[in-house]
């Protein structure tokens, strides 16, 4: 698990303090163990006696943590990262045994390293597995810039057979959802074995990568016969769409039994990314579904037919579930984008390109856009954006790479911050070099703006990520973190595969003191010509 502290804040000691604000309501069931107030706060103590050296703090209650019911401690949990679990169960044996299943209910396996460790503690301690609620295997994960060798690669069939091991032995009987990101399929008996040793499995993550140069993927080994699942994802290699390929090749009925017929209650589902030359799978029997709870749908090009009737099919599928929430379409063929969102009046998140927004009725809960279009510096982001003024998440891409003046680019950063007053998360993705030092000029009118994501390209003259972050965060004291990313040159196609090339990455944190004034600035930086990661704080 490898939880994000968004909030910049250092992760506590063996002394962790945290304000209740339900204090009034969990103490009136434990009044003989802990008094009731509406703003007091509980100081969790190992029992040393230690005072807290914080200074100008009101008058607190301190307990040992022998005191405090557990209730208390596990409603604490609700409001902790894994981190902060972690030094809970550092103060006692109590506290081990009373958060170890909250340290390992969720288990991401997505490096060999991270492998290789999780196998050998579930193997000396195989009573951990039946916490497990979520596992996510990835045992030849990529980094932005570390790129495995043929001879490092782990076999993963030795993974899954691991696993298979562990599920005779009666371990992972708790899991609910299993997610699988390798370079080949499961074998048919391994999903067999999951279904029958996993009763409460509700939820179904597939992704195969292949080899980009010489792929192998082909119909098949797709799990099937599940039945009851509210969750299910399937991702495959994204190509360019071959020369010459005529048609698609259907997906088995078994499959479409357990997603239409043997699952009512889906409320999530990935399809996406488009398979080698002769296998390009057809995909919109998915739009036949009718799932009452479904809130989230993501389609990519696992189809590549343009029948007249796509437009009919998807706007049909968006009418028939108006309660979705999030809606994307990826990598979807020329035909199958063309269409217009419906009146969706629970939509939050939309996913796709901006035509598809251009004659969509109101949308009063829609707050997070992504777009995939390719845009031009000097786009009208005004007019795109006007009709959602309560947008408080946008991600654009930025071509640079066409023969565009300083003129058309000028202005850029404030008309597309300027159409969103609400905005509180960017990401901005540019093919040419981006002035960090405009940009941070530009990040001043957006007040509400709480974090941002850059990636762009860079040039040999350009000063320091560690210079350019100190002034951002100095002339923008509303954020508190951003992330800024330089790559390799790249193309629309490199969007689309989310595959870029890190050359250096930088995660920068602004911390506040009591009064929520920033004081100081954590930098995270890590570049692709040093494994190591340079953490530092420097004052603001």
């Amino acid at each position: 698990m490898s939880p994000t502290n968004e909030s910049g804040r250092k992760f506590p000691g063996f002394r962790l303090s945290r304000k209740i604000s339900t204090a009034s309501s969990l103490a009136s069931q434990r009044r003989d163990s802990l008094a009731r107030g509406n703003s007091s706060h509980y100081e969790l103590d190992p029992g040393n006696g230690v005072e807290d050296s914080r200074e100008n703090h009101s008058p607190i209650s301190v307990a040992s943590t022998r005191d405090v019911p557990d209730d208390i401690l596990l409603e604490i949990t609700r409001y902790l990262y894994a981190p902060e679990i972690l030094v809970l169960c550092l103060l006692s044996h109590r506290t081990t045994a009373l958060f170890m299943p909250f340290l390992y209910s969720c288990v991401d396996l997505n490096t060999r390293k991270k492998w290789e460790l999780g196998i050998s503690v579930f193997k000396l301690r195989p009573e951990l597995t039946h916490y497990v609620k979520r596992l996510s295997l990835r045992p030849n994960g990529l980094t932005g810039w570390n790129h495995i060798d043929s001879h490092k690669k782990i076999e993963e069939g030795s993974v899954l057979s691991s696993i298979s091991e562990i599920l005779g032995r009666g371990g992972f009987d708790s899991l609910q959802e299993f997610r699988w990101d390798g370079w080949t399929y499961p074998i048919d008996t391994f999903w067999t074995e999951l279904r029958n040793s996993c009763p409460r499995l509700t939820g179904i993550g597939l992704t195969v990568r292949d080899n980009w140069y010489r792929p192998k993927t082909k119909p098949g080994k797709l799990p099937v016969g599940y039945s009851g699942l509210n969750g299910f994802s399937l991702e495959l290699p994204k190509y360019r769409q071959p020369e010459g390929s005529q048609g698609t090749t259907p997906i088995s009925d078994s499959f479409w039994d357990m997603l239409l017929i043997h699952s009512p209650d889906l409320r999530e589902i990935v399809l996406d990314g488009a398979n080698q030359k002769y296998y390009i799978w057809d995909i919109r029997k998915v739009f036949s579904g009718k799932w009452p709870n479904l809130r989230s749908i993501s389609i990519g090009s696992l189809a590549y037919c343009d029948l007249p009737t796509d437009d009919n099919l998807v706007s049909s599928f968006l009418t028939a579930h108006p309660n979705l929430r999030n809606v994307e379409f990826q990598w979807t063929t020329p035909r199958t984008s063309m269409f217009y969102l419906p009146d969706m009046p629970s939509l939050y998140s939309f996913h796709g390109r901006s035509h598809q927004l251009k004659h969509a009725p109101a949308l009063p809960s829609l707050r997070c856009l992504h777009f995939t279009d390719w845009f031009s510096p000097s786009a009208r982001f005004q007019e795109i954006l006007q009709p959602f003024p309560n947008i408080r998440s946008l991600s654009i891409y930025v071509n640079f790479m066409d023969n565009i003046t300083p003129t058309l680019c000028a202005g850029l950063y404030e008309r597309v911050i300027s159409s969103c007053p609400k905005l509180s998360h960017l990401e901005i993705s540019s093919t040419g070099p981006v002035s960090l030092k405009d940009f941070s000029s530009a990040l001043r009118r957006a007040k509400s703006l709480k974090s941002f994501v850059l990636t762009r390209t860079r040039r040999l003259s350009d000063e320091s990520l560690s210079k350019s972050a100190m002034r951002i965060a100095t002339q923008n004291p509303n954020l508190e973190y951003f992330c800024i990313k330089s790559v390799d040159t790249w193309d629309h196609h490199d969007q689309l595969l989310d595959k870029y090339s890190l050359k250096e990455f930088g995660m920068y944190y602004i911390l506040r003191d009591n009064l929520g004034k920033p004081h100081s600035l954590r930098m995270h930086e890590q570049s692709r010509f040093s494994s190591a990661t340079r953490t530092q704080v420097l004052s603001i």
